[in-house]
């Protein structure tokens, strides 16, 4: 009976998890800022940086720092264009930062802008959500390859959509690895957008129906078996 009911359990585990996959499309875009600058990620709606790793400082381009903030609204650009966040240069490990919403926000999906022109290119990009600025979900992580993405993807600047099941947090951080370490080779972001979502009663699919009606009728043949065992005990 145990075995039967843990059987059951371990086939509900699957059929979530294979419901909570995130559908990601890569499309090539201008270079430039052409985001939203009122989502719900965005500081025009009360969003706040927690934390980041290192960003670059200029270089002597002609803006003083690429903070951040600029992935969710900020106004510092890059070449004339609003947004930019460039992490500073390093060994190549993970740049990330965290964010807050000022109350939790529920979300389907993301639209992540980014450009990369000689450098500055991320290979794996991926986005988690929690609520206490600590313990985070991953919602999506996608591999861009190891080159540019005007060889990969025909154009310096893509947008990477993202979207899966309704969640509801109030914290949120985004992880980057770039291609390469050296100088000037942090990864570039333009932009990071929310996609609203509307978290419904639960109704189960088809599929769910159907392994709920499987774990009805194990369970009670195996109740049918035990009672049956007990039968013969006092014949």
């Amino acid at each position: 009976m145990k075995r039967i009911i843990s059987l059951f359990g371990a086939m509900l585990a699957i059929g979530i998890a294979a419901g909570a996959q995130a559908q990601v499309t890569v499309t090539p875009t201008t270079p430039g800022y052409t985001g939203s600058s009122t989502d719900l990620f965005d500081i025009s709606n009360g969003s706040s940086i927690v934390s980041s790793t290192p960003t670059q400082d200029g270089g002597g381009i002609g803006v003083t720092v690429y903070p951040a903030i600029n992935a969710i609204g900020g106004n510092a650009g890059f070449g004339g264009d609003a947004g930019n966040t460039v992490f500073a240069d390093g060994s190549g490990a993970t740049e990330s930062f965290i964010f807050k919403t000022l109350s939790a926000v529920t979300i389907s999906g993301v639209d992540l802008l980014l450009a990369a022109d000689e450098f500055r290119a991320f290979r794996n990009v991926a986005l988690f959500g929690g609520n206490d600025g600590v313990v985070f979900n991953q919602l999506f992580s996608y591999d861009l390859g190891t080159g540019l993405y005007a060889t990969t993807y025909g154009s310096a600047g893509i947008t990477v959509a993202a979207r899966f099941d309704p969640v509801s947090y109030s914290y949120f951080r985004f992880d980057g690895v770039p291609t390469s370490s050296g100088p000037f080779n942090g990864g570039r972001l333009i932009e990071l957008d929310a996609i609203p979502g509307t978290i419904a009663a639960a109704i189960p699919e088809p599929a769910s129906w159907a392994m709920m009606i499987v774990g009805v009728g194990l369970i009670g043949a195996g109740l049918r078996y035990r009672q049956r065992r007990t039968v013969l005990r006092f014949a």
